[in-house]
């Protein structure tokens, strides 16, 4: 039970630092998606940071650490370390 507790805040802390900062801000430090729509950031900012896609995820770039099974950028290519079965 505690850790799912501890789990869920996490999610929680995390999800509030990727909301964190200026409004206008377009790259964010934190992405997690189920797949799309389903994620915390929307698809047109960029991600630089870490991005974990469970299913699928898509977001305009991204820098850093790319995890999921399929990940997609709509801008150009990423600059990420990519773990994914089809990029």
């Amino acid at each position: 039970m505690y850790r799912c507790y501890s789990f869920i805040s996490m999610i929680v802390l995390l999800w509030s630092i990727a909301g964190a900062g200026p409004v206008a801000a377009q790259e964010k430090p934190f992405q997690i998606s189920l797949f799309t729509p389903v994620q915390i950031i929307p698809e047109d900012t960029a991600i630089k940071g870490i991005r974990i896609n469970l299913i699928y995820g898509r977001n305009a770039a991204v820098k850093g650490i790319d995890l999921g099974l399929i990940n997609h950028t709509i801008r150009g290519q990423p600059k990420a370390g990519n773990g994914a079965l089809l990029v």
